[in-house]
């Protein structure tokens, strides 16, 4: 989703640290997402949920040298007033790691940068091809360092002319920063995830089957 970033420009000099984090992901019917959401009330920070509507694309690139794509999304934030959308949010996501059994959490790389316009044209010169285009509504909590996003993941009809639910499901997902070898923020992410069941099952899932499966 859109947040807030505190753009800086990239350096050799950089620390890492600050664009990489761990995750873990899982969805729930819409049946029992309000269950989700009072549970997440009472486990996270006193304070109300954001809610939010993001316009996102997702664009892949093979390479020669690896079996995964590269990964690009460009989103936005969709105000009260459609005619007036956020900036465009360019977000690459390096190769997902989910490591061994016994690893709590998986982790990934990701650098955000601010874009000054549609970023559509220049990915494409560069090699990308565009595979989803999605509209994501939902809310976004927060227990201290750890994000949890709740969001219905809705695509163009036939027509183009307005958005509809993909499934009759939710995507949810947790992440935190993280520092590379670093298992105690995998380790609470495991925690945060326990306390959902039975609601929602939060759990690690195999990136290149999840690839395979969209192409």
């Amino acid at each position: 989703m859109v947040e807030s970033v505190d753009y800086q420009p990239l350096s050799i000099t950089q620390n890492s640290q600050n664009t990489q984090e761990c995750f873990l992901q899982g969805s729930i019917f819409d049946q029992h997402v309000n269950q989700l959401h009072d549970r997440l009330r009472g486990l996270c920070d006193n304070v109300q949920p954001f809610s939010f509507i993001d316009h996102e694309r997702t664009y892949f690139m093979k390479t020669m040298q690896s079996t995964v794509p590269i990964i690009v999304k460009a989103s936005r934030a969709i105000s009260k007033f459609p005619s007036t959308p956020g900036p465009w949010q360019l977000k690459y996501f390096g190769t997902t790691d989910s490591g061994s059994r016994n690893k709590a959490a998986m982790t990934r790389s990701i650098v955000t940068v601010a874009c000054n316009k549609n970023p559509d044209d220049f990915l494409k010169e560069l090699g990308f091809t565009m595979q989803f285009e999605v509209q994501l509504r939902g809310k976004l909590y927060r227990k201290a360092n750890i994000k949890i996003v709740v969001a219905k993941l809705m695509s163009k009809n036939f027509d183009d002319t307005k958005y509809e639910n993909i499934a009759q499901s939710n995507l949810v997902e947790i992440s935190a920063p993280a520092t590379a070898r670093d298992e105690t923020v995998s380790i609470e992410l495991k925690n945060f995830a326990l306390n959902l069941r039975p609601i929602v099952h939060l759990d690690k899932i195999d990136p290149k089957r999840m690839l395979q499966a969209f192409q």
